[in-house]
Protein backbone atom coordinates (compact mmCIF):
# COMPACT_ATOMS: atom_id res chain seq x y z
CA UNK A 1 0.00 0.00 0.00
CA UNK A 2 2.69 2.43 1.16
CA UNK A 3 4.64 1.80 -2.59
CA UNK A 4 1.45 2.52 -4.48
CA UNK A 5 1.03 5.73 -2.27
CA UNK A 6 4.31 6.94 -3.02
CA UNK A 7 4.01 5.79 -6.88
CA UNK A 8 1.02 8.72 -7.45
CA UNK A 9 2.94 11.35 -5.18
CA UNK A 10 5.79 10.82 -8.05
CA UNK A 11 3.63 10.51 -10.80
CA UNK A 12 1.37 13.61 -9.76
CA UNK A 13 4.44 15.26 -9.04
CA UNK A 14 6.21 15.06 -12.95
CA UNK A 15 2.88 15.83 -14.32
CA UNK A 16 1.47 19.15 -12.02
CA UNK A 17 3.88 21.27 -13.94
CA UNK A 18 3.22 20.10 -17.42
CA UNK A 19 0.35 22.18 -18.80
CA UNK A 20 2.68 26.25 -17.57
CA UNK A 21 5.95 23.82 -19.06
CA UNK A 22 3.95 23.91 -22.14
CA UNK A 23 3.25 27.00 -22.12
CA UNK A 24 6.76 28.51 -21.42
CA UNK A 25 7.79 27.16 -24.68
CA UNK A 26 4.99 28.90 -27.06
CA UNK A 27 7.26 31.34 -29.31
CA UNK A 28 6.37 35.12 -30.06
CA UNK A 29 4.63 35.05 -33.31
CA UNK A 30 5.77 36.24 -36.23
CA UNK A 31 3.66 39.58 -36.37
CA UNK A 32 4.70 40.31 -32.27
CA UNK A 33 8.52 39.53 -33.81
CA UNK A 34 7.85 41.99 -36.22
CA UNK A 35 6.54 44.61 -34.19
CA UNK A 36 9.24 44.33 -32.06
CA UNK A 37 11.42 44.63 -34.24
CA UNK A 38 10.55 48.10 -35.23
CA UNK A 39 11.59 49.19 -31.42
CA UNK A 40 15.02 47.51 -31.97
CA UNK A 41 18.06 48.81 -33.61
CA UNK A 42 19.98 45.50 -33.79
CA UNK A 43 16.93 43.13 -34.91
CA UNK A 44 15.26 43.15 -38.06
CA UNK A 45 13.47 40.54 -40.47
CA UNK A 46 14.69 38.62 -42.76
CA UNK A 47 13.31 36.44 -45.67
CA UNK A 48 15.09 34.05 -47.61
CA UNK A 49 17.43 31.30 -47.47
CA UNK A 50 20.41 29.66 -46.16
CA UNK A 51 22.80 27.63 -47.95
CA UNK A 52 24.71 24.31 -46.65
CA UNK A 53 27.70 26.70 -46.80
CA UNK A 54 26.27 28.58 -44.08
CA UNK A 55 25.25 31.47 -46.03
CA UNK A 56 22.08 33.61 -45.81
CA UNK A 57 21.10 34.97 -49.03
CA UNK A 58 17.74 37.06 -49.37
CA UNK A 59 15.88 40.19 -48.56
CA UNK A 60 15.95 42.75 -45.06
CA UNK A 61 12.73 43.58 -44.42
CA UNK A 62 12.85 47.13 -43.27
CA UNK A 63 9.93 49.36 -42.35
CA UNK A 64 8.85 51.89 -44.14
CA UNK A 65 11.30 51.15 -47.16
CA UNK A 66 12.77 48.45 -49.75
CA UNK A 67 13.64 45.58 -49.25
CA UNK A 68 17.07 45.42 -49.00
CA UNK A 69 19.82 42.72 -50.59
CA UNK A 70 21.63 40.82 -47.89
CA UNK A 71 24.25 37.94 -47.66
CA UNK A 72 25.63 36.85 -44.55
CA UNK A 73 27.34 34.22 -42.82
CA UNK A 74 25.62 32.69 -40.34
CA UNK A 75 27.64 30.99 -36.87
CA UNK A 76 28.20 27.67 -36.88
CA UNK A 77 26.42 26.49 -33.97
CA UNK A 78 22.93 27.90 -35.52
CA UNK A 79 23.52 25.42 -38.17
CA UNK A 80 24.51 21.86 -36.14
CA UNK A 81 21.68 20.12 -35.09
CA UNK A 82 22.31 20.06 -31.04
CA UNK A 83 20.16 19.08 -28.00
CA UNK A 84 17.56 21.23 -27.08
CA UNK A 85 13.46 21.32 -26.71
CA UNK A 86 11.22 19.87 -28.84
CA UNK A 87 7.30 20.63 -28.37
CA UNK A 88 5.73 17.63 -27.03
CA UNK A 89 2.26 16.01 -26.76
CA UNK A 90 1.83 17.17 -22.88
CA UNK A 91 4.97 19.10 -22.87
CA UNK A 92 8.40 19.65 -23.86
CA UNK A 93 10.74 16.86 -24.29
CA UNK A 94 14.56 16.63 -25.00
CA UNK A 95 15.52 15.81 -28.46
CA UNK A 96 17.93 16.58 -31.47
CA UNK A 97 17.03 20.04 -33.11
CA UNK A 98 18.08 21.11 -36.32
CA UNK A 99 17.93 24.70 -35.75
CA UNK A 100 18.28 26.16 -39.09
CA UNK A 101 16.33 25.09 -42.29
CA UNK A 102 18.93 24.65 -45.44
CA UNK A 103 18.18 25.17 -48.71
CA UNK A 104 14.36 26.24 -47.97
CA UNK A 105 12.91 29.82 -47.84
CA UNK A 106 11.76 30.99 -44.51
CA UNK A 107 11.23 34.38 -42.82
CA UNK A 108 11.96 35.20 -39.45
CA UNK A 109 14.17 37.95 -37.15
CA UNK A 110 17.91 37.71 -36.96
CA UNK A 111 19.65 40.04 -34.22
CA UNK A 112 23.09 41.61 -34.93
CA UNK A 113 23.96 45.49 -35.68
CA UNK A 114 25.76 44.91 -38.66
CA UNK A 115 26.32 41.94 -41.38
CA UNK A 116 28.92 40.36 -39.74
CA UNK A 117 27.62 40.08 -36.58
CA UNK A 118 23.77 38.95 -37.28
CA UNK A 119 22.83 35.86 -35.73
CA UNK A 120 19.06 34.16 -35.89
CA UNK A 121 16.32 34.05 -33.12
CA UNK A 122 16.73 30.21 -32.06
CA UNK A 123 13.94 30.65 -29.51
CA UNK A 124 13.05 29.29 -26.18
CA UNK A 125 11.74 25.87 -27.51
CA UNK A 126 11.93 25.87 -30.98
CA UNK A 127 13.57 28.90 -33.76
CA UNK A 128 11.50 31.95 -34.18
CA UNK A 129 10.99 31.45 -37.93
CA UNK A 130 8.37 30.48 -40.31
CA UNK A 131 9.43 27.84 -43.60
CA UNK A 132 8.17 28.05 -46.84
CA UNK A 133 5.67 30.99 -45.79
CA UNK A 134 2.57 32.14 -47.69
CA UNK A 135 3.01 35.29 -49.98
CA UNK A 136 0.32 36.24 -47.77
CA UNK A 137 1.73 36.26 -44.40
CA UNK A 138 4.73 37.99 -46.15
CA UNK A 139 1.72 40.66 -47.01
CA UNK A 140 1.24 40.65 -43.41
CA UNK A 141 4.96 41.48 -42.36
CA UNK A 142 5.00 44.43 -44.97
CA UNK A 143 1.95 45.65 -43.87
CA UNK A 144 3.49 45.79 -40.41
CA UNK A 145 6.59 47.35 -40.76
CA UNK A 146 5.15 49.70 -43.31
CA UNK A 147 1.46 50.71 -41.61
CA UNK A 148 1.72 49.18 -38.11
CA UNK A 149 -1.01 46.88 -38.91
CA UNK A 150 0.54 43.60 -36.81
CA UNK A 151 -2.43 42.27 -35.32
CA UNK A 152 -2.34 38.15 -35.47
CA UNK A 153 -4.66 36.73 -37.43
Amino acid sequence: MNIRVSAIAVILSLTAFSPAQALSCLNPSIMTLTEHSKSQEDMVIVYGQLGADAVFTGVEMRPGAPDLAVSFTVPEIQTRPHMGWIAGPAAPIRGPVSPMPLDTPFVGPVFGASLDSRAFSLGVCSPDYITNPAPDLIAKIRACLDDGQCADG
